[in-house]
């Protein structure tokens, strides 16, 4: 049994992607991830660290890894109250890092939780996703591609990921990072993949932010085209950037 979860950070902030785009979230960010995606703007989420960070709105708190369950439920508490929030009120998006990595734990602790869940994770590990699937209220799916992806141990699966998804009824979407080095051929093959699997799935590309050390995005051309070429498709696509970074915001 776990009675901990190793962790990053916690921080209040608008939701900068996807369907939830522009919401208030809590955010649990966790520690430790096995892919190495060229696009990462977090890579210090990689590997567990001796102490995790809360950021509340004047300061920044750090504490003991692994976190206690009842000392993160007293935290993330304390975080939503800062912001005069409630945590019943609240959506807890839960991040990384790669969340699927302490699964059990999630599994465990989820279940105390008052508020609403969004689980973010990379289409790793299915049956680890299933074991979660009741204690959450949506997924935001990452569908990733091979070319943005670093040489790995781990197969990503978000085909098997989206067929257990589709077959729930839980609400979830597909975010499709693209950097400038994607083809086409590759994005229209992930897409008519997931076509066939969830049609009219809610679909984002979202090219990658540019930043220090890591890829950027395609151009505004390559977007377009790809929305057009791919229409008969039947999915909810849109293109959306990341937005946290726009509005200089965690």
């Amino acid at each position: 049994m776990n009675s901990s979860l190793q962790l990053m950070e916690a921080f209040c902030s608008l939701q900068g992607e996807a369907a939830e785009v522009g919401k208030p979230h809590l955010f649990l960010r966790l520690a430790g991830c096995p892919l190495r995606c060229h696009y990462c703007d977090t890579p210090k989420s990689w590997n567990r660290t001796e102490q995790w960070e809360l950021h509340l709105k004047e300061q920044s708190l750090q504490f003991q890894n692994p976190a206690p369950f009842g000392d993160l439920s007293a935290q993330l508490e304390r975080l939503a109250l800062d912001w005069n929030w409630t945590v019943e009120e609240s959506t807890l998006s839960i991040t990384g890092g790669e969340p699927l990595v302490q699964a059990d734990a999630l599994e465990e602790w989820l279940p105390a939780w008052p508020g609403r869940v969004v689980l973010e994770t990379a289409g790793l590990w299915p049956e680890r996703l299933r074991t979660l699937l009741p204690f959450l209220d949506a997924v935001s799916l990452d569908w990733k591609l091979a070319s943005t992806l670093r040489e790995t141990e781990e197969a990503v699966s978000p085909r098997e990921c989206v067929e257990l998804l589709q077959q729930s009824e839980l609400p979830f979407w597909v975010k499709v990072v693209l950097t400038e080095t994607v083809s086409e051929e590759e994005l229209d093959g992930a897409l008519q993949e997931l076509a066939q699997l969830s049609p009219q799935c809610r679909t984002f590309l979202i090219p990658a932010t540019p930043g220090p050390g890591h890829a950027s995005g395609p151009d505004t051309d390559f977007l377009l085209k790809a929305q057009l070429r791919n229409r008969a498709l039947g999915l909810k696509m849109q293109v959306m950037p990341q937005i946290h970074p726009i509005l200089g915001v965690r």
